[in-house]
């Protein structure tokens, strides 16, 4: 998934919530890469990007905002 297609889902995401008149919470954009030998054609400049085994730390962080 490209950075352009993360940010596309989210806010299609969003959008629905707030029609369906669910709680807005906030949503963190990340590309999650699955393993070291994925291959980045593109690295994204507008979303983070971090490796599968860092999911763990980043959603510790997010706790801490």
């Amino acid at each position: 998934m490209s950075a352009n297609q993360l940010i596309r889902a989210t806010d299609t995401f969003e959008r629905w919530l707030k029609n369906m008149k669910f709680l807005q919470l906030p949503i963190y954009k990340t590309i999650i890469m699955p393993n070291s030998r994925t291959v980045i054609k593109t690295v994204p400049t507008t979303v983070p990007y971090i490796m599968s085994k860092e999911i763990a730390l980043f959603i510790q962080k997010l706790n801490e905002l």
